[in-house]
C-alpha cells in the first residue's frame, strides 16, 4: 500500500464540526459519547452548539479536533466496511494531530488521548499571560533565513523571544513567541523579502520555549498512560522518521511541547523514503490538504480530504 492517513492540528476547528457524522453514523456517535464521558463534560455540545470563543479555548479545541478526526475515521470505516490497517500503510499528524494518529494506529485509547490533549491545552494556556505572546505566519521566505532573523531578534532580550514553531510547507513557516519579538521579526522578514507576515488569532505560543512549564506536567501524565506499539507505521514530527517504541513516542510527545513541527521534512520523507502516493486528510477541514498542494509529491499522487460526507463515501467506494 502507498496510502497515508494524516490528522490535522489546531486551526481546523469550526462550530458544528462533526455534527453530520454524529447524526448519521453510530460509530462516529460512539466516539463523541466516549469522549464526553472521559472528559466529564460535553465536548460534543461545545462542538455542535458552542461559540467560537468557547470552542477556541485550548482545553476545548484540542480534544474537539481529536474527537472530530477519530469520528471521521470511524465513519469511513463504517461506510467502507474496512479497518484502517486494510487501506493505510502509514499515519502521521500535524502537532496535536499526532495524538489522533496514535489513536488511529491503536497505540493510544480514545479516552487517554482526549484527557491528555485536554490537559495539554490547559497547561499551555497557563504558561503565559493572555495577550503577551502568540504566533505569526511568514510567507515566501526560506526557513533558514527566518530562523536567522528570530535568533537576531531574540538576542535583544527576554521580551523579544521568538522561534520557529511550524515548518509547514515550502513558503510557509509559523513562528512563536512574545508579541514584541513577533512584531520585530515580522518587519525584518518583510524587509528580507517575505511576501507577508500574518499574526495568527491565537494567544498561546505553542512549540516554543515559553511552553516549558507545561512540559514536565505532560511528561508525568504520559508516564501514567498505557501505550501500545502502533499497528500502522507512525511517522513522527520530531524526526520525520517512523517511530515504533512506546518510550520513544512518549519522549517525542514531550519534546514537541517546546520544539517546532518538522512537517516539511516529514512530508518529504513520506514521499522519498516511504513511497506514499495517496495522502488522506482525516478531519473536518482541509488544512493539511492545502499544505500538501505546495509539495512535489511525485507523479501519480492523489490528495483526498474527508471534509465532507461525499468525499468520505467516494473514497470508501474505491
Amino acid at each position: 500500500m502507498t496510502t497515508i492517513f494524516t490528522f490535522p492540528g489546531q486551526g481546523s476547528q469550526k462550530v458544528g464540526m462533526g455534527k453530520d457524522l454524529y447524526d448519521n453514523y453510530s460509530s462516529a456517535k460512539e466516539v463523541f459519547d466516549r469522549a464526553d464521558k472521559a472528559l466529564g463534560y460535553e465536548i460534543s455540545k461545545i462542538m455542535f452548539e458552542g461559540d467560537d470563543a468557547t470552542l477556541g479555548k485550548p482545553e476545548n479545541v484540542q480534544p474537539a479536533i481529536l474527537v472530530a478526526s477519530i469520528a471521521t475515521l470511524r465513519a469511513f470505516e463504517e461506510i467502507s466496511g474496512k479497518k484502517l490497517e486494510e487501506v493505510a500503510d502509514m499515519v502521521a499528524g500535524h502537532s496535536l494531530g499526532e495524538y489522533s494518529a496514535l489513536v488511529a494506529s491503536g497505540a493510544l485509547s480514545l479516552e487517554d488521548a482526549v484527557r491528555l490533549v485536554h490537559a495539554r491545552g490547559k497547561f499551555a494556556a497557563e504558561c503565559v499571560e493572555e495577550g503577551v505572546a502568540g504566533m505569526m505566519a511568514i510567507l515566501g521566505l526560506p526557513v533558514e533565513k527566518i530562523k536567522e532573523i528570530c535568533d537576531e531578534v531574540t538576542a535583544k532580550g527576554e521580551d523579544f523571544y521568538c522561534d520557529i514553531a511550524n515548518d509547514n510547507c515550502p513558503g510557509q513557516v509559523v513562528i512563536s513567541g512574545y508579541k514584541k519579538g513577533l512584531e520585530e521579526a515580522g518587519v525584518k522578514c518583510k524587509e528580507a523579502g517575505a511576501k507577508r507576515a500574518l499574526p495568527l488569532p491565537v494567544s498561546t505560543p505553542t512549540h516554543s520555549e515559553l511552553m516549558k512549564p507545561s512540559q514536565d506536567k505532560i511528561a508525568e501524565l504520559l508516564g501514567k498512560v498505557e501505550m501500545q506499539e502502533p499497528k500502522i507505521k507512525f511517522l513522527s514530527n520530531k524526526s520525520g522518521e517512523v517511530e515504533a517504541s512506546t518510550d520513544e513516542i512518549k519522549s517525542h510527545l514531550t519534546f514537541q511541547i517546546t520544539n517546532g513541527v518538522k512537517w516539511v521534512q516529514s512530508v518529504n520523507n513520506m514521499v522519498s523514503k516511504h513511497g506514499m502516493k495517496t495522502f488522506v486528510e482525516c478531519g473536518t477541514a482541509n488544512v493539511l490538504t492545502n499544505l500538501f498542494k505546495r509539495f512535489d509529491l511525485g507523479e501519480g499522487s492523489e490528495l483526498v480530504c474527508f471534509n465532507t460526507l461525499e468525499n468520505i463515501k467516494e473514497f470508501s467506494s474505491k
